[in-house]
């Protein structure tokens, strides 16, 4: 029942606190929790672009993200096996090239 807050906390507190901007991916199921905490967050004085929320499928969004080069990521395992095998192809492509 509080999965979604628990998760939303102790993955902000800790990056919020050591004063680093953070990309939320919630769950397909529980969206509204992490945008509503969002928009607490932005009333309290939270500047724009330091918490940001981005809601969508796990898979899709995730590898998404995890093809910027700048993105650090905290997940799920099934998300961590999606970028691993994501990242594998990426890296046999460029093997391949020839130069």
């Amino acid at each position: 029942m509080f999965a979604p807050s628990i998760m939303f906390f102790t993955k902000s507190a800790s990056a919020l606190a050591a004063i680093c901007t953070m990309i939320v991916k919630p769950a397909e199921q529980t969206p509204l929790t992490a945008l509503y905490y969002a928009y607490l967050a932005k009333e309290a004085g939270i500047p724009d672009g330091v918490l940001n929320v981005v809601t969508g499928y796990g898979l899709l969004v995730g590898v998404a993200l995890c093809s910027h080069m700048d993105i650090n990521i905290q997940g799920s395992l099934v998300l961590g096996k999606e970028v691993f095998f994501q990242s594998f192809l990426l890296i046999g492509s460029e093997r391949s090239k020839v130069y």
